[in-house]
């Protein structure tokens, strides 16, 4: 007679498969599938603390380059250039002329003066452009 609970019935069924797949103790250290010297160094790696204690890096070497701080990604054009930069004296100073404001100029008023007449005219050829014109009827004739 099965059992009445299905929780009973699914760890029994689990049991059973988990014997039967599972194998036997003393067969592990005999039908190991790496060859043995594989498994020497496999267990080598693992175990030395050495390898825990200074971290092991386990990016590809490219990754490690460009990674790191130090990489310049300039071309090899723009190095040159700059290291003939660096090396060249540093140029004479640039000398200021101050000009002290002396009142209303006139020039600045007039192109104020025109942009904004321009400004005028364009909206008022829009305005007009857009406006719609009545229409006189056409004159009713008796015939």
């Amino acid at each position: 007679m099965p059992p009445r609970h299905p929780s009973i019935r699914t760890a029994l069924i689990l049991a059973i498969a988990a014997g039967t797949c599972a194998p036997a103790a003393g067969a592990g250290a005999a039908q190991h599938p790496r060859s043995p010297d594989i498994r020497g160094v496999a267990t080598t790696i693992v175990v030395t603390p050495a390898a825990h204690g200074r971290g092991q890096d386990l990016r590809t070497p490219d990754a490690r380059d460009a990674a790191s701080p130090t990489q310049d990604l300039r071309s090899p054009d723009t190095r040159d250039l700059s290291q003939r930069l660096a090396a060249r004296p540093a140029s004479r100073p640039v000398r200021v002329i101050r000009v002290t404001p002396d009142g209303f100029d006139w020039a600045d008023a007039a192109i104020g003066a025109g942009a904004t007449l321009g400004a005028l005219l364009l909206a008022a050829g829009a305005a007009t452009g857009m406006s719609r014109r009545r229409m006189q009827p056409p004159p009713i004739t008796n015939a």
